[in-house]
């Protein structure tokens, strides 16, 4: 399971987070591979977190009919409307301090650690898919297959967008780009 902790900091940077991931890839492991589970393990965990917070967010909403209840018998007191008023600013104050303000803080900052796993998880998924098409796209050229080649072509653009051409693997990304974009030209006039 992922390591919590480094996505709760409003500092997480998904880039460098991708970048340590490949530096840290194992021997003997192609990179795409490495990368592909630890999206997976990260998706887990992203799901553990989505199911933490559904409780969370159940919990709450079931100590909501007690609330509403209070609050319809307290309307239902016309004699004492003085004293009902009194009665809800009361409540107010002390529900601006209960454990629901605090649940509710909580699922605001669980919430920022799932977007924030999610960020990477999505640059996870751009830098598998980065590796993968730099392994593919002479293939694509040796089959004059144009189509694919340009959908390749603007893939390696998004990804290297997304990694920056930082991570290990990819680094030479921007000039193996420029040089590919080169590679239909001939192609073309050849046929």
């Amino acid at each position: 399971m992922a390591d919590l902790e480094q996505f709760a900091t409003a500092k997480f940077d998904a880039v460098a987070y991708v970048n340590d991931l490949c530096k840290a890839a194992p021997a003997g492991v192609s990179l795409e591979r490495h990368l592909t589970d630890v999206e997976l393990r990260l998706q887990l965990a992203s799901d553990d977190v989505t199911g933490r917070l559904e409780d969370a967010s159940v919990r709450a909403a079931q100590r909501v009919p007690a609330l509403l209840q209070e609050l319809l018998r307290i309307q239902g007191d016309l004699a004492t409307a003085q004293e009902a008023m009194g009665e809800m600013r009361s409540a107010v104050a002390q529900s601006s301090s209960s454990s629901g303000a605090r649940a509710v803080d909580r699922l605001a900052a669980l919430e920022g650690v799932k977007g924030r796993m999610q960020a990477a998880a999505d640059a996870l998924e751009e830098a598998s898919g980065l590796a993968s098409l730099f392994h593919r796209v002479d293939a694509l050229f040796e089959d004059r297959d144009l189509p694919a080649i340009a959908e390749a072509l603007a893939g390696m653009q998004r990804g290297l967008a997304v990694v920056g051409g930082r991570a290990p693997g990819v680094a030479d990304g921007p000039a193996r780009l420029a040089a590919l974009r080169a590679r239909p030209r001939p192609c073309c006039r050849r046929r």
